[in-house]
Order: C-alpha cells, then structure tokens, then sequence
C-alpha cells in the first residue's frame, strides 16, 4: 500500500495543524484544574488489593484507558493515563509524585508469570524488528513514529529541565 503525504489527505492533518493542536492541548493542560478528575478518579482506582488488570478496568469504566510501559524483565518505567470524556492524555508524573512509575512498581509489582509473558513480548518484538527489516517501507514508518515519540519525550523532558531551574532559581532569589 502507497503511502500518502499528510497534505493529500487534508490540511486537518498536516505539520502545522497538528502543532496548533499540540499546542492547544499544551495550553489546557496547563489551565488551573484541568487535571484534578483525572487525578482523584486514579487515586480512587489505586488500591494494593487490586490487580493492574483490575486497576485499569476500574478505570476503563471511567473513560479512562491506562498504558503501562514495561522493560524486559517486568518493571514498570511509565504509565500514561488517557481520558477520552476530558480528551486528556498525560503522563503519571505529569499528574504529580504520587503517580509515578516508581509508585506504581511498588503498587503492582509483576508476577513471575507477568516477567515471563513480558520477556517473551520483547523476544517478539525483536523478531518483528528482524522482520520489518525484509519490508523496509513498514520498518521506516515504525522508525519514524519510534523517532517523533522520542522527540516529543525528549521537549518535554527540556521543558521540565527549563522550569526546575525556574523554580530553583525563584527559592534562590527569595532567600
């Protein structure tokens, strides 16, 4: 299948339409109280007599999907909670500490059939990379994404870099 330029398809979709759009949701979610739903309805799921399965179906029946990014050998490094009813998609150290991967590890920790099932996903995943090596088209649209993904992690690692300094430099000032 031909791939065509997002400018074929409509300006809606295009480099600078998703910019503003990015843009926009940037500027929501920096609004006072945009996050506080989102942040009590998963408080509200977090409980250790729960399982991650049972986590993520208690939220689902809120609207919200949740995405665990796990290592190879089962450890929790990211989650990311998206709530289609606010049209928010954040990270749990963007809602605050008590959201973190750390927290979230020590909450649900992986069962040794998770870590089997999780070391044989990433055997998978590296077969599926041998494989997009023979269909070169498939594998640089997957390079592509993997490298957009990568870019946007890394801005939003510099912003959070710009705005600790801010704010060391503002207790500074103030002593």
């Amino acid at each position: 299948m031909e791939q065509a330029p997002s400018s074929k398809i409509g300006k809606d979709v295009g480099y600078d339409a998703l910019q503003k759009y990015y843009g926009k949701s940037k500027a929501v979610l920096k609004e006072e109280g945009a996050l506080d739903r989102l942040r009590q309805t998963v408080r509200d799921a977090m409980s250790p007599r729960n399982t991650r399965d049972e986590f993520r179906q208690l939220l689902k029946a809120d609207g919200i999907d949740t995405i665990f990014r796990i290592n190879p050998v089962g450890r929790i490094y990211g989650v990311t909670f998206i709530d289609h009813e606010a049209g928010i998609v954040a990270d749990g150290s963007m809602l605050g500490k008590e959201f973190s991967a750390n927290v979230f590890n020590e909450l649900y920790p992986a069962s040794a059939k998770e870590e089997r099932h999780t070391v044989e996903q990433h055997a998978e995943q590296e077969h599926e990379v041998q494989n997009h090596m023979a269909n070169p088209v498939s594998g640089i649209v997957d390079t592509l994404l993997d490298l957009a993904d990568a870019r946007a992690y890394e801005e939003q690692q510099r912003i959070r870099q710009r705005k600790r300094r801010q704010n060391a430099g503002r207790c500074n000032f103030q002593l």
